[in-house]
């Protein structure tokens, strides 16, 4: 009899035990998922400001760390684009501030962006200067501009604006809502911030747009009549001057 009352008594201690370890693992799985839901702001409209209409807040998925905002101002493209978006993001595909670049024929680009990492922490507004107010700040670059081409040959002087103290050489191509992908490229003045975009295929607004960067070199602009290449290099360092005059 004693020997039977212990016997219950120990499924009974081994069923608590099991009970008591099944409540601390829901607990730590409920504090995981809550840390992991990030939630933030979502939008995409042609224009420079979101309306209390246009955003929606969600649950990020477990990859999407980062609660991303920009606001892009492009004239490079066939169509001239102001944009606005609000999104889940990946770290990698996040860049924090504002870059600007130009090339021949006064086309440019204007782009501010942020990155944060709580609950709807996107929720203020961006805004870009305006371009018209740029002053030249006395370097240059050569400049090209070249539709469905992978490069061009910069044949003319660009004057560089503002904080672009770089010269940049760029091909890259973009598929706007599933339709034809057109390709772009470009030499001209940018800012260096600019130069750390990743090469590559991106996303942005949920796949709506499809970027793909398949060139990307930066050297320092020139204070005189550049006469400059650029080339790529090999090692990990992306981006080797050489002059053509030696």
């Amino acid at each position: 009899m004693c020997k039977s009352w212990l016997q219950e008594k120990q499924l009974s201690s081994s069923t608590n035990m099991m009970a008591a370890e099944i409540v601390v693992f829901c607990l730590f799985s409920s504090i995981f998922s809550t840390v992991a839901s990030l939630k933030c702001q979502t939008c995409l409209v042609f224009g420079k400001e979101c309306t209390e209409e246009d955003v929606k807040m969600v649950e990020c998925k477990n990859e999407e760390k980062m609660c991303s905002s920009m606001i892009t101002n492009n004239t490079l493209t066939n169509i001239s684009i102001s944009l606005m978006i609000k999104r889940c993001s990946k770290p990698e595909e996040c860049y924090e501030g504002f870059y600007s670049s130009t090339t021949v024929d006064g086309r440019h680009e204007l782009s501010n962006g942020h990155c944060c990492q709580t609950d709807g922490c996107n929720a203020d507004s961006l805004h870009l200067p305006n371009y018209d107010e740029f002053q030249p700040n006395g370097l240059q670059c050569l400049g090209c501009y070249a539709q469905d081409a992978d490069s061009c040959e910069g044949h003319q002087s660009v004057i560089c604006l503002d904080k672009q103290d770089q010269c940049v050489n760029t091909a890259f191509s973009v598929q706007a809502f599933g339709n034809h992908t057109d390709k772009y490229s470009y030499q001209g003045c940018t800012t260096k911030n600019a130069c750390s975009y990743p090469i590559g295929m991106s996303e942005l607004a949920g796949g709506l747009f499809h970027f793909n960067v398949t060139t990307l070199e930066c050297r320092n602009a020139s204070s005189h009549d550049p006469d400059l290449i650029l080339v790529r290099k090999e090692e990990p360092s992306p981006y080797l001057l050489e002059d053509l005059s030696k």
